[in-house]
């Protein structure tokens, strides 16, 4: 799951399966550390990265809606474009 994407320079980086799964110490992805080698607890702490300590009740509304929770965070995670902003979500 690419979790965050940066555009620069008409280039894209991103955060993704190969970062949050990787056994090396160097990452050299957007997330500058943050995931690398987190595996599934990288998913987990992107949650709380982008909808704060309440992640966990936001994820149970979602879900008893009918809702996927994985792929709402899969569809906030956006392209930054033009300066080369980082970003989990567009405002």
């Amino acid at each position: 799951m690419t979790i965050i994407t940066q555009t620069r320079d008409g280039r894209t980086r991103r955060c993704d399966a190969c970062c949050h799964n990787a056994k090396g110490p160097k990452c050299r992805c957007v997330c500058g550390g943050r995931y690398h080698g987190k595996r599934e607890a990288a998913r987990e702490m992107f949650a709380r990265d982008a909808l704060g300590e309440g992640w966990r009740e936001r994820k149970a509304e979602i879900e008893a809606a009918g809702g996927d929770f994985a792929a709402m965070l899969a569809a906030g995670a956006r392209h930054a474009e033009g300066g080369g902003q980082m970003r989990l979500f567009e405002p």
